[in-house]
């Protein structure tokens, strides 16, 4: 085995470091160290994602004896065209996406924003929802981008999970 065969797609806000947490602490999962590698796709921060394949490999101990070896990077889960890159990357691959209530997601956001400085810590919900942070209703539209995920790896190789779902286990 030489590529990585799981991928934890996100969802922003909706539980991505708690499964990662998870899946790393079983014995047949290596998580690379480094949560959001951003290799594949286009969206993230380009100074921290790998620069080459090589570069991307050296996160994961392809010699060791793990069944999985995974890259959990919210970001892949946005656009159809990262989908076909882990396609063709490995076609075999296992992916998961975990999403949250839409809603509840949304308010978690809103709130990162403003830890983050993306938004004032002034701004009410109304107006970062008036288009001045677009990102928290794009991110809780699910409908929009799963469906690449869904159609191009099928129901065994591509499971959605709720974080609602997940704590009652």
């Amino acid at each position: 085995m030489d590529r990585v065969n799981l991928f934890l797609i996100g969802v922003n806000k909706a539980g991505t470091s708690w499964l990662y947490y998870l899946l790393d602490k079983h014995p047949d999962v290596f998580m690379a160290e480094k949560k959001e590698l951003y290799f594949f796709g286009d969206e993230g921060p380009g100074e921290e994602r790998p620069a080459s394949l090589d570069d991307y490999h050296t996160h994961f101990p392809f010699d060791a004896d793990y069944r999985y070896f995974g890259d959990a990077t919210v970001m892949y889960y946005r656009s159809p065209t990262t989908a076909d890159e882990i396609q063709a990357y490995n076609p075999d691959a296992k992916l998961l996406a975990i999403v949250r209530d839409p809603i509840q997601r949304l308010l978690s956001q809103f709130q990162y924003h403003k830890q983050l400085g993306i938004l004032d810590e002034a701004t009410s919900l109304e107006e970062a929802l008036d288009g001045r942070d677009p990102r928290l209703l794009r991110d809780s539209h699910y409908e929009e981008t799963l469906p690449a995920y869904a159609e191009r790896f099928g129901p065994e190789q591509f499971t959605i999970v709720s974080l609602e779902a997940g704590k009652e286990h």
